[in-house]
């Protein structure tokens, strides 16, 4: 069996043991939140003089369970059911996993069980036990969230990037600082010095939001972004690059043609009948045609209070009441004499 593993100083190391060593050791502890990996050779080791009916192995099946499930990040596949071995081949199976980053330091036991059948069905198991020792550093601290968004940007003017780290180190971290930085984005950015509390503690985790506008005229094409961590006033400690995709900028719709859509859907304007009487209309028709907001000149109907035929009715009285004062009078003057 070989192993490959990271230890706490970050330096990757790769050990192999032998089939007979049932109870194996690393050398250096792993660190937490690391990539492991395990290469497991297995052999029919079944001379091929023997019975050849009997010497093909079967249902071969590699059970790895780890003594703390909180030990292997995400979900983890125990149980593998492998091909059958003829006499004297070989088979490679690779099992990887990442130790959890919130796992407390200390030492863990891995079960690793194989088992098959010959052709006589007899059974046969082997058992192994691998110990890995999970070691935490000083000064550990990591991003653990960084992205853009948008991903891809055409019209857009800005961008946000949102990031998050946390300490998983045993020491606090009293000066740390997130470094954002393209060039040609027109993005330098480091911010103040905070404060990140040592792992285990609910603030030692650090958010925010970084919100770029993006230049006018910007060429199309992938641009990588920096994003930095240190510590001590400058000590980088990790780094992760995210990138955006500048696209083409779609010309919108033609005005146009949205206009001339409008005008055919829009009814024609109300018409307004003035009617006998004043200062009433006997008939309107609404536009209930929803429009774009426009500023538009509002026109007002002002009727005349007196119609031609009460003015002709009027000057009719007139004349009537002044023949009918000369005709008095004449009458007077003649009653006189």
């Amino acid at each position: 069996m070989q192993v490959k593993y990271v230890n706490d100083k970050d330096n990757t190391l790769e050990e192999e043991f032998t089939s007979v060593e049932e109870k194996i050791d690393l050398d250096d502890g792993v660190k937490a939140g690391s990539e492991f990996k395990m290469t497991l050779i297995i052999e029919n080791l079944f001379d091929r003089d023997y019975d050849n009916d009997y010497s093909t192995l079967d249902d071969i099946t590699l059970k790895i369970k780890p003594e703390e499930k909180d030990l292997i990040k995400g979900d983890f596949n125990e149980s593998y059911d492998l091909d059958s071995l003829d006499a004297r081949d070989k088979l490679t199976q690779e099992i990887n996993f990442v130790i959890s980053e919130d796992i407390d330091a200390g030492e863990y036991t891995l079960d690793i069980t194989l088992t098959a059948q010959d052709g006589k069905e007899i059974d046969y198991e082997i058992n192994r036990e691998l110990t890995i020792k999970v070691e935490r550093t000083n000064d550990d601290v990591r991003i653990i969230k960084a992205e853009v968004n948008p991903v891809t940007v055409g019209c857009e003017n800005k961008i946000l990037i949102p990031i998050t780290i946390k300490n998983f180190g045993t020491s606090d971290q009293i000066y740390t600082a997130v470094t954002v930085y393209n060039q040609k984005l027109k993005i330098q950015e480091t911010t103040p010095f905070f404060k990140l509390p040592r792992y285990k503690k609910s603030e030692s985790i650090w958010m925010n939001t970084f919100i770029y506008p993006l230049p006018t005229n910007l060429a199309q094409g992938t641009y990588p972004i920096d994003i930095t961590v240190a510590i001590d006033k400058g000590t980088k400690i990790d780094q992760k690059v995210v990138s955006v995709v500048v696209g083409a900028c779609k010309a919108p719709t033609s005005p146009v043609v949205e206009e001339t859509k409008k005008e055919e859907n829009t009814l024609p304007p109300p018409v307004v009948k003035v009617g006998e009487k004043s200062g009433e209309s006997k008939d309107t028709v609404k536009d209930t045609t929803k429009k774009e907001t426009t500023t538009s000149t509002v026109v007002k109907s002002v009727e005349d209070p007196y119609t031609n035929d009460d003015i002709a009715a009027g000057l009719l009285i007139v004349g009537i009441i002044i023949v009918l004062s000369f005709i008095t009078g004449f009458m007077v003057i003649l009653f006189k004499k």
